[in-house]
């Protein structure tokens, strides 16, 4: 275990670098010197305690867990996706044999909802859904469509592209495959699975919200604010983090009244009731999937640790919001090394190398982006 003697110099330095990644206008010396801080606070007590081991396992605390780890930049300007290989873990835990065995099924794809569909959800449904869910959990619902109110989802332009071009690569491949786009992306098709899919990727809006915020600042913004989240009794972050589906733009007003199974908002907490045991892999390819509620010791109460406990094997999710191009360009390469067999881990990294090493797409704004997390045995790692 690694102790850092001044946590506030680290929190700053993953916060600055985290905004300076973003802006694709900053300035490239400045970009490599604000890394390199982040490198020396981050990475050097770590390096100390490795050595000159290559192959590093990674259980993140705090504000750590929204860092781009790969990204930091050394002192001979490379980066340390060049020069070490890194597992990021939820817990110990995930160093222990899967719990569930891993599906060979087919890929479900689901990308481009649109946001202001206008199917709001029946009087029916609501009357049948009072009789299925808990008032616990309508009432919780219902707290976040207080917090949604007012947001407007805008379309997400590329993610429709997006979610056919990988299907394209699916097909060619002849693997098992179901897809729905725009209309069809509701959320009801998450609900309704029978056999958990090998491999789920999700193209769409992520959202956290703040615990007790006005509605103009509701939306975390972690590279503008160092501070460490604690909620109060009752209020539940898993309710707070989640995935917009078909009609959000006008469904959010009924949020708790409506059928929950199909309220266009998927939160962390209905992820833990999805029959996705056994799936090897869960792409969330939408802004700021991989942010949550940083807990001290415990990790990020978010989306990406829902779906691992749903019993999912590795989650990839995204730190920021990156452009159309820049996804597409890695979800393509990445999707070719899954089909061909590579182990997910592997395949990102070998796919951000690649975009690193690119004319087009070196800045780390694209390619750092995504992380994944899980479990050491779906990597094809063997510990000795």
């Amino acid at each position: 275990m690694v102790v850092y003697e001044n946590r506030d110099d680290v929190d700053a330095a993953i916060i600055e670098y985290r905004t300076i990644i973003q802006d694709d206008l900053a300035d490239e010396d400045e970009l490599l010197e604000i890394g390199q801080i982040a490198y020396e606070e981050v990475w050097e007590p770590i390096g100390e305690a490795i050595g000159d081991n290559e192959y590093v396992y990674l259980i993140p605390d705090g504000t750590l867990n929204i860092l781009p780890f790969n990204a930091l930049v050394n002192f001979d300007e490379e980066y340390l996706i060049q020069t070490n290989d890194l597992h990021i873990l939820t817990s110990v835990r995930d160093l222990l044999p899967n719990e569930y065995s891993l599906v060979q099924g087919e890929y479900l794809i689901v990308a481009g909802p649109d946001y202001d569909s206008e199917d709001v959800v029946s009087e029916e449904d609501r009357t049948e859904a009072e009789g299925r869910r808990s008032a616990a959990l309508r009432l919780g619902i219902r707290g976040v469509g207080g917090g949604l109110r007012g947001l407007s989802f805008s379309p997400l332009l590329g993610a429709e592209e997006e979610g056919r071009i990988i299907t394209d690569q699916v097909q060619k491949n002849e693997e098992p495959s179901s897809m729905f786009f725009g209309q069809d992306a509701q959320e009801k098709i998450l609900g309704e699975i029978d056999q958990p899919p090998e491999i789920l990727h999700m193209a769409t809006h992520g959202f956290f919200l703040e615990a007790d915020d006005t509605l103009r600042n509701r939306i975390l913004k972690a590279q503008r604010s160092a501070e460490v989240h604690v909620p109060p009794s009752g209020n539940n972050p898993l309710l707070r983090a989640g995935l917009a589906f078909v009609g959000i733009n006008n469904n959010a007003q009924f949020l708790g009244d409506i059928d929950t199974t199909n309220d266009s908002v998927l939160t962390a907490l209905e992820v833990l009731d999805l029959n996705l045991s056994g799936t090897r892999l869960v792409v969330l390819s939408a802004c700021e999937t991989g942010l949550g509620e940083i807990h001290e010791g415990a990790g990020v109460y978010g989306l990406r640790r829902s779906f691992q406990v749903a019993g999912v094997a590795e989650v990839v999710s995204s730190l920021w919001e990156v452009s159309d191009a820049g996804t597409q360009a890695l979800m393509s390469d990445f999707y070719d090394r899954i089909l061909q067999g590579t182990p997910a881990r592997v395949a990102l990294r070998e796919t951000q190398l690649d975009l690193l090493n690119s004319p087009e797409w070196g800045y780390p704004y694209v390619w750092s982006a995504f992380m994944i997390v899980g479990s050491y045995e779906s990597a094809g790692v063997t510990i000795q």
